[in-house]
C-alpha cells in the first residue's frame, strides 16, 4: 500500500536547500540516486519516484506534487513498508519505530489481501507522540491497462491511533499495484471527515512516464488541476479503537476472493 495523497512550507524548503545539491533541487533527487518514473494523475498531482545505489535492494522514494509545489516525501522498503515520510498537508514527518505486522506486497500478490500493524513517531509543530497504524490491502479481481502499464485493483483501509486509543485518521478507498513494476500506485481514496461523512480524492494514473520519454520528471500535473479549487485539511476523528488482542481486523471489502481465501 503507498501513502495516499493530499505547500511546500519555509522550513521543508531550508531543510531541502541545505541536503540536496544545487542541481538536483527542482526534482528532489540526492547525489547517489537516480529517478525511474513520474506519474502524472487524474487529481492535479505528478508523483516523481528514485533509487539510491547505497540502499538495499527494492528500497525507493516518492515525492508528490500540485500546482503549488512539494505535497509529501515518502520512503518505502522492498515490501512496501512504510519507513519515512514529511506530509506537507500537515506540516508532520512520521518515522518507523517497529512493526509488528508489516506492509507485505508479496502476501497481496501470492494469497490476494494483505493486513499490517505497526508504530510510527509522528512529529508536529515541535510535538511528538507515537502513532499506530492499522489496515489492510485485498485484491478485488479487477484489471485495468494505462498507457500501457497494466494494473491490479486493489481495497484498502487505513487507520491511525493515537496512544489514547482513538481513530486520530481514517481512510478507504482504493489504489493499483504493478506486478511488473512492484509498485503500488493511488487511486481513489475517501478519507473520513469529522462529521461521519467522507472527502473523496480522486488520485488515478494517467501517463507513466519513464526516462527519456517527454515529460520524465516533470513535477508539475497535468490533469484535473481546473477542478481542484481547494486542498482541505487532514480530518481528525474519535472512534473507538479495536480490542489490543485484534491488531489488523479492520473492514473487509467487498470483492472477488481470491484463488485459496475464503470469504
Amino acid at each position: 500500500m503507498a501513502r495516499s495523497l493530499p505547500s511546500l512550507t519555509k522550513a521543508l524548503a531550508a531543510f531541502l536547500a541545505c541536503t540536496l545539491p544545487v542541481q538536483a533541487q527542482d526534482a528532489l533527487v540526492p547525489q547517489g540516486c537516480e529517478a525511474f518514473l513520474t506519474v502524472q494523475t487524474q487529481g492535479c498531482t505528478s508523483l516523481l519516484m528514485w533509487r539510491c545505489e547505497k540502499e538495499p535492494e527494492g528500497y525507493h522514494w516518492a515525492a508528490a506534487f500540485d500546482g503549488q509545489g512539494l505535497l509529501s516525501m515518502s520512503s518505502y522498503d522492498h515490501q512496501y513498508q512504510w519507513l519515512d515520510t514529511t506530509y506537507l498537508w500537515d506540516n508532520s514527518r512520521e518515522v518507523l519505530l517497529d512493526s509488528e505486522d508489516p506492509i507485505h506486497m508479496d502476501d497481496l500478490l501470492d494469497i490476494g489481501h494483505d493486513t499490517f500493524a505497526f508504530t510510527v513517531r509522528r512529529t508536529m509543530q515541535g510535538q511528538t507522540r507515537k502513532m499506530r497504524v492499522i489496515g489492510a490491502d485485498v485484491l478485488t479481481g479487477e484489471r485495468v491497462t494505462i498507457d500501457g502499464i497494466e494494473l491490479e485493483e486493489l481495497s484498502t483501509e487505513l487507520r491511525y491511533f493515537t496512544e489514547a486509543g482513538d481513530v486520530d485518521y481514517q481512510s478507504r478507498g482504493t489504489q493499483y499495484v504493478s506486478r511488473e513494476l512492484r509498485l503500488f500506485f493511488p487511486a481513489v481514496d475517501q478519507v473520513v471527515a469529522q462529521d461521519g461523512g467522507t472527502i473523496e480524492y480522486d488520485s488515478r494514473p494517467v501517463d507513466f512516464i519513464h526516462p527519456g520519454e517527454p515529460g520524465f520528471g516533470a513535477t508539475t500535473p497535468l490533469y484535473g488541476c481546473e477542478e481542484i479549487k481547494t486542498r482541505l485539511p487532514r480530518p481528525h476523528t474519535n472512534i473507538p479503537a479495536p480490542a489490543p488482542d485484534q491488531p489488523t481486523q479492520v473492514w473487509a471489502p467487498a470483492r472477488n476472493a481470491p484463488k485459496g481465501e475464503s470469504q
